[in-house]
């Protein structure tokens, strides 16, 4: 199957409740939760939630924090266990400034808020009396082995100095002392591996956050969280058991050392390629672009550039619709025209000591084109 290349267009209330369920046969088991407002007086709201056997009322409706900009309460309870040992699951239900998006999300006890999902919730059904309105989700919760993303330690690759990360990384003008964070995908399922340079020399631990996409928006940042030792000790950590079909954005952070550094602008992540993610091809996964395929080396870093529509005046030869992808770490590019069919190379002066081998990586990829069936 092909693994898409693709472009990214790219005070709160809240409430918390525990529930414990079971996975049958280590699947995964499923939470409804529903969030009550009340028609008359907006921001009174409720939460109820039950497991996939349970009822409606079996937590009863707990009330959101007082009415009022940046309240923020939470509640921890646990519901019976369906069998033992149960599944903690906690819910956490945010609503920014009135009138406001109101978002669900979860994690497993002690996890990080999100791993279950985010998901913007509307409240578009009304109760028999009229007096109440609802919205109802239902969320997917793995056993505690299977569903929630697992950090390992890899080498960050040899490459990446500071000036390196800076020139693919976001453009807007990091903070001073900031690290500088890629993302870079390798085509496996749910997987992705952060990878930093620069910031404090000194750092004695390292921190990430990450948000992700629902319904077309960038959802609220997650919390900041440890990363362990060995992940902040090489300044590469790759996440694998993250759900498929979104894009993510991350930060990262130095903590502790004697100078901590800030944040900059977050880098994205996807399980495809977007814009300002990487990708490293094992010279077997097929990379959808546009109307075609390709293969990237085994080893081999690129990143999507851009696409774009445009006149040929004195260029020989010209692609006028086409799409572009960049060589990591030269910035040697690849011009395709949308059907595959046509290709022009970007090697610049700069890149002349490289020529010969980012020659020999594009003829590669090149000579891997596949059309699409239906194209």
């Amino acid at each position: 199957m092909a693994r898409w290349l693709i472009l990214a267009l790219p005070a709160l209330l809240g409430i918390a409740a525990a529930l414990s369920v079971v996975a049958r046969d280590d699947s995964a088991a499923n939470v409804r939760v529903r969030v009550w407002q009340n028609v008359h007086n907006a921001s009174m709201m409720s939460v109820s939630a039950h497991h996939e056997d349970g009822r409606w009322d079996e937590l009863g409706m707990l009330p959101l924090s007082p009415p009022g900009l940046y309240q923020y309460a939470e509640i921890t309870l646990a519901a019976p266990a369906v069998e033992s040992p149960p599944t903690y699951v906690q819910i956490r239900v945010r609503r920014s400034a009135p009138a406001g998006q109101v978002y669900v999300n979860a994690r497993l006890e002690g996890g990080r808020w999100g791993e279950l999902g985010t998901a913007v919730l509307s409240l578009d059904e009304t109760n028999e009396g009229g007096s109440l309105r609802y919205g109802d989700i239902t969320l997917a919760v793995p056993s505690p082995a299977t569903g929630v993303p697992v950090f390992t330690t890899v080498s960050r690759h040899p490459s990446l100095t500071p000036e390196v990360c800076s020139s693919f990384a976001d453009s807007v003008e990091a903070p001073p002392g900031a690290p500088c964070l890629i993302t870079v995908s390798d085509g496996a399922a749910g997987a992705l591996t952060l990878e930093w340079a620069g910031g404090p020399a000194d750092a004695t631990g390292w921190q990430y956050r990450e948000r992700s996409v629902a319904s077309g928006e960038w959802l609220p940042w997650e919390d900041w969280a440890d990363l362990t030792h060995g992940c902040a000790s090489a300044r590469a950590c790759r996440l694998t058991g993250l759900p498929e079909g979104r894009g993510f954005e991350y930060q990262v952070r130095a903590a502790g050392g004697a100078a901590s550094a800030p944040a900059r602008a977050p880098a994205v992540g996807s399980l495809g390629i977007w814009a300002a993610t990487l990708v490293e091809g094992d010279g077997k996964t097929e990379w959808a672009v546009a109307g075609f395929t390709i293969v990237i080396p085994d080893g081999v870093r690129l990143e999507y550039g851009y696409s774009f529509l445009a006149t040929c005046i004195e260029h020989t030869p010209c692609i006028t619709d086409g799409v572009t992808v960049n060589h990591f770490p030269s910035h040697a590019g690849l011009t395709f025209s949308r059907d595959g069919r046509g290709v022009i190379r970007h090697i610049d002066a700069r890149d002349e000591g490289q020529a010969d081998a980012i020659g020999a990586v594009f003829d590669q990829i090149t000579a891997s084109i596949r059309t699409r069936a239906g194209e």
